[in-house]
This record gives C-alpha cells, sequence and structure tokens, in this order.
C-alpha cells in the first residue's frame, strides 16, 4: 500500500501542546508527526519535558519543606 503524502506541514501549536499538557501530550504529539517531520517531533518531545521536571523539581521542594 502507498504512503499517502500530507499536504500541510504540522503546525507550531504542537509546541504549546506540549508546554501544557507534559508528556503525554508531547508523546501524543510524537506519534502524530513523526512520520510527516522527525524533527519537530523530537524537539515537542523534548519541550515537553519541561513542565514534567518542573513539575517533579517543586514536589519534591514540597514535601521535603515538611
Amino acid at each position: 500500500m502507498a504512503k499517502r503524502k500530507r499536504a500541510v506541514s504540522p503546525t507550531p501549536w504542537w509546541y504549546l501542546a506540549a508546554l501544557l499538557g507534559g508528556v503525554l501530550i508531547g508523546a501524543l504529539g510524537y506519534l502524530g508527526i513523526k512520520d510527516d517531520d522527525p524533527d519537530m517531533a523530537n524537539r515537542v518531545l523534548t519541550v515537553s519535558l519541561i513542565p514534567t521536571i518542573i513539575g517533579i523539581v517543586i514536589l519534591i521542594l514540597v514535601l521535603s519543606a515538611t
């Protein structure tokens, strides 16, 4: 079966979704755009780690303060 070529490339809105959604949305974004733009898919996954790491650091700080 031949692959269909998409007429539209992935939008930069994936970065915002990854920032707001964390690793889960980043992984979904990666799976959604990896065939169209592998470099952008890797960057979206990397960007999605930022809120996750910040959340873990805040959680550790709050739990260690008590």
